[in-house]
């Protein structure tokens, strides 16, 4: 009986809403471990209700198979509108997370699925790095803030891409090699910035309003640097204490 109400439930769910299946997959997946532990010989009405579980399963796996697959074909192109790019990408993540999720080693439509929406999603991933290290290094040397603010967008967007294989996807590839190399350059662009604050400093006995503008400027900097991450750049740490030192 427990199996049957988790059958039909699963089997409830929403056709394109891919995450809900995912669950009701897995929930399914799961229920079946307990009743094939008994004889199916001596059961038989349970065992009729573990071949419909496991139908059930099947079917389950084609729809989110199928889903993901409606999903890839209306995913924009690479040249298409950013804001349009930007959430096919989001959905377009979202739905490759929620079928591996599914298990795509139990599955061989899911995980064609899988690879061919990789495949659509890897020029999008492309497309919107290159964009965001074109805007990132855009931003005026001197505004550490902007700087900060721009490499942390670039490190949270590196995560992404990163999960797609480098072998399969030569021009993401690339792209993920800009990226990385643009925040070592605007790491090392907010050290610089910091370093020249900080020889610019006026010395403790400098005229009281000279050493107060001084002192917020560089409260502020250091405050900003720590942000963009003392930990990961041996650079900015380094700029970061020496500016302590004259604060």
């Amino acid at each position: 009986a427990s199996l049957r109400a988790l059958v039909a439930s699963s089997l409830a769910v929403p056709a394109a809403d891919i995450a809900a299946r995912c669950s009701a997959l897995l929930a399914l997946r799961s229920a079946l471990a307990a009743p094939r532990r008994l004889d199916p010989a001596k059961h038989a009405d349970l065992s009729a209700a573990v071949e419909a579980a496991e139908a059930a399963v099947e079917q389950l796996e084609a729809a989110v198979a199928a889903s993901l697959r409606e999903l890839t074909e209306a995913a924009p192109t690479a040249s298409a509108d950013a804001a349009v790019r930007a959430a096919a990408l989001g959905e377009l993540r979202s739905a490759i997370a929620d079928a591996r999720r599914c298990g795509v080693i139990r599955s061989s439509a899911l995980t064609s699925a899988v690879e061919t929406a990789e495949a659509a999603l890897a020029p999008l991933e492309e497309a919107s790095l290159r964009a965001l290290v074109a805007s990132s290094l855009a931003v005026p040397a001197a505004d550490i803030a902007a700087r900060c603010s721009a490499l942390l967008a670039l490190r949270s967007a590196l995560a992404a891409p990163r999960r797609l294989d480098p072998a399969k996807h030569a021009d993401l590839s690339a792209a993920v090699e800009a990226a990385e190399a643009a925040v070592e350059q605007l790491e090392a662009a907010v050290a610089a910035s910091l370093r020249e604050l900080t020889e610019a400093a006026p010395t403790a006995s400098a005229d009281a309003a000279v050493r107060a503008a001084a002192l917020g400027e560089l409260r502020s900097a250091i405050a900003d640097a720590r942000r963009c991450g003392v930990i990961r750049s041996s650079a900015l740490t380094s700029a970061v204490e020496t500016a302590e030192a004259a604060l």
